[in-house]
């Protein structure tokens, strides 16, 4: 099933993607603990080529981490993986970064203090990037 939702996100229909990616997120929503390959397709699709797509992703992120905060240190993990692999277009650097700064850390949270210092890690990386290419 997920490897069908997974070729139906690459579809080269823009409706069949987001509607994916809207399923996709009910999937992970509705059982967040073991849906590691659900949650890389989704991240996956913040370098869509089309701006709906990426814009929908990052929303279904956004939702994602409102149900589920405890799923914050994965989602952060996973787009840190997603963004050092090379060849990424800006867009998704654009789209991972901005969805990145929309997460809000509790000061008094250690796990949240953990996954800020890995925020700030992936900033740095994406500005080194940028300078050295």
């Amino acid at each position: 099933f997920l490897k069908i939702l997974e070729t139906s996100a690459n579809d080269s229909i823009t409706h069949l993607r987001i509607h994916t990616l809207g399923i996709l997120f009910e999937i992970l929503r509705s059982k967040p603990e073991g849906e590691s390959n659900v949650l890389t397709i989704i991240v996956n699709k913040l370098g869509d080529p089309e701006s709906r797509v990426a814009s929908r992703s990052s929303h279904c992120l956004g939702r994602l981490l409102q149900q589920h905060p405890a799923m914050k240190a994965v989602i952060v993990k996973e787009i840190g993986a997603f963004l050092s692999r090379p060849n990424l277009p800006e867009r998704a650097y654009h789209y991972a970064c901005s969805f990145l700064s929309q997460i809000r850390f509790d000061r008094s949270d250690i796990e949240d203090a953990k996954v800020a210092s890995t925020v700030t890690h992936i900033y740095l990386s994406v500005f080194s990037h940028t300078l050295y290419g």
